[in-house]
C-alpha cells in the first residue's frame, strides 16, 4: 500500500494546525502594529504633545534671553504671558483640550511657567527634564484633575491653577535666590552665561 493516497490528519489536528497558525499570523500582526505604533507614533506625540516642542521654545529659548534682563521670576511671567496667548486661539476650536474661561487658563500657564522656569534654573538650563515634568503635568492635569471634575467644567482648570500657583508660591518663597536672581547662570551661549 505505498503507493495509496497520502494519509489525510484526523479532522481535530487539522483545526488545531490551522488555529495555531492562524494565532501565530494574529500575534505577528499584533507585533508588526506594535511596533509600527512605537516607531511612528509614540516619539512623535511625545514631542509634541509632551511639551518637548512647546518647551524648546518657551524655556529654551525665551526665557535664557529674558534671564539677561529680568529676574528668574519676572522672566517666567513673561514666558506664562506669551504661552498662555500662544494657546489663545484653540479655545475657539472644538475638540481641544482647552476649554473653561481663557482668565482661568492663563493664571495656570502663568503660574505653571513660575514653576518651570525655577526647574529650568536649578536643572542649570536643562530643557530635557522641563519637558519631561511638562509631559508629566500634562497627564496629571488632563487625566486626574479633569476625572475628579465631573459635569463641573470650571473645577478642573481651576483646580489646576490652583496647584501650580501653590507650589510657585513656595518655590519663590523657599528659594528666593533662584526666584529673585537676575543672572542665575542660564544665559545662552555668547551672551554672559557662565560656561565663557
Amino acid at each position: 500500500m505505498a503507493g495509496g493516497p497520502p494519509r489525510r490528519a484526523p479532522p481535530v489536528a487539522r483545526g488545531l494546525r490551522r488555529l495555531r497558525r492562524a494565532l501565530r499570523r494574529v500575534v505577528q500582526s499584533r507585533e508588526r502594529n506594535a511596533a509600527r505604533r512605537l516607531r511612528d507614533g509614540v516619539p512623535l506625540r511625545l514631542l509634541l504633545r509632551g511639551g518637548f516642542g512647546e518647551e524648546m521654545g518657551w524655556r529654551g529659548y525665551a526665557l535664557p534671553h529674558l534671564l539677561e534682563r529680568y529676574s528668574t521670576t519676572a522672566a517666567a511671567l513673561v514666558v506664562g504671558v506669551g504661552w498662555a496667548v500662544w494657546h489663545l486661539p484653540l479655545f475657539f476650536v472644538q475638540g481641544t483640550r482647552q476649554s473653561g474661561p481663557f482668565a482661568v487658563y492663563l493664571l495656570g500657564v502663568v503660574g505653571l511657567s513660575v514653576v518651570l522656569a525655577w526647574l529650568y534654573v536649578r536643572a542649570k538650563g536643562s530643557v530635557l527634564l522641563v519637558a519631561v515634568f511638562h509631559a508629566q503635568w500634562n497627564v496629571f492635569d488632563s487625566g486626574v484633575l479633569f476625572a475628579l471634575s465631573g459635569e463641573s467644567p470650571l473645577l478642573a482648570p481651576a483646580a489646576s491653577a490652583a496647584v501650580v500657583w501653590a507650589a510657585a508660591l513656595l518655590l519663590v518663597a523657599l528659594d528666593g535666590e533662584t526666584m529673585r536672581s537676575s543672572r542665575p547662570g542660564t544665559a545662552p551661549p555668547g551672551r554672559g552665561s557662565p560656561a565663557e
